[in-house]
């Protein structure tokens, strides 16, 4: 199984801390496609310091989607969250073909370890654990950073991606994470 816990205590940060508008402005992502993206910035904003973001089409308010994006060496679909306060959330949703074939469980199973491995190397050790299990068929691995919650997720259907949300920003990080902390 892969991303299994090392036994690590991980440092618990107070969501109910309120963050300053300068660390609004301060890089999230260690990923160097996303170098130039913080949370809060407008559309204005992203179109200017987001190069891929003139692929964007506008999927519902507030929701632009660049389809077909490279991401951890396989392909997404990359949405954007805006909200009045400006982006509140990416999330890539991977594809589920390649060249009009499904994938195999199997080959999810190991492009997702792959990806894990190089989240884990850019993020350090999830929080929440719950490697690839066959029985469940389903993964989950939760990051929760300064100011970012990270989830990386697999249902074993049709629900694979990876999450980035503002603890700040977003209408329902902070009510996620209660609900991870109080299990």
């Amino acid at each position: 199984m892969f991303g299994e816990n090392k036994g690590k205590s991980k440092a618990k940060i107070n969501i109910g801390e309120i963050t300053q508008k300068s660390d609004l402005l301060s890089p999230h992502f260690k990923e160097d496609a996303f170098k130039n993206l913080r949370w809060g910035l407008s559309i204005d904003e992203i179109e200017s310091s987001f190069p891929e973001f003139n692929r964007a089409i506008q999927a519902a308010p507030g929701i632009f989607q660049i389809i077909y994006y490279p991401f951890h060496n396989h392909i997404g679909n990359l949405s954007f969250h805006i909200g009045p306060k400006g982006l509140y959330m990416l999330t890539v949703s991977f594809i589920f073909r390649i060249k009009g074939e499904y994938l195999t469980k199997n080959y999810i199973v190991d492009k997702s370890k792959e990806i894990f491995k190089e989240l884990s190397l850019l993020y350090g050790d999830p929080e929440v654990n719950a490697p690839w299990h066959p029985v469940i068929r389903k993964f989950n691995y939760i990051w929760i950073l300064k100011e970012t919650y990270l989830q990386f997720a697999w249902d074993g259907a049709d629900a694979w991606a990876v999450h980035f949300r503002s603890i700040e920003l977003d209408p329902q990080a902070r009510e996620i994470i209660k609900q991870i902390r109080s299990f």
